[in-house]
């Protein structure tokens, strides 16, 4: 069982959403990317529709994932919390350890507009 953050309040909470998602664009990953590492940290599934949560204020983020949120977006989970510290713009997604299956061989079009399928294409079929 997950240890959850006291009850927050709404002001509190858009904060921290906020944060988080500056946390996410700023690294170029997808809300349905930050859930696949995250639980994949946590050892918990979560959707991008909780991270779609949190992101808007309307959802409270528990310890464990307020850990993994930090360690994959390579901010201070102090600034995340809205308890201090800085944004460290110097964080990039070259500098972070992230597990997403060819997160490193996107394409520039897919970080400009991340909602982009890929279109796969079957060699054999095309013969």
């Amino acid at each position: 069982m997950t240890a959850t953050l006291p009850r927050l309040g709404l002001e509190v909470r858009r904060i921290q959403g906020e944060r988080i998602r500056k946390a996410r664009i700023w690294v170029s990953l997808t809300q349905k990317e930050l859930a696949a590492e995250v639980s994949w940290l946590i050892d918990s599934s979560i959707s991008h529709n909780i991270i779609s949560q949190i992101e808007q204020g309307e959802r409270d983020v528990t310890t464990r994932e307020m850990r993994a949120i930090a360690y994959v977006t390579g901010q201070p989970r102090e600034w995340l919390e809205g308890e201090g510290s800085e944004f460290d713009p110097t964080v990039t997604a070259a500098t972070l350890n992230l597990v997403i299956p060819g997160y490193d061989n996107r394409q520039w079009s897919e970080l400009i507009d991340p909602s982009a399928e890929r279109v796969l294409v079957d060699l054999a079929a095309v013969s």
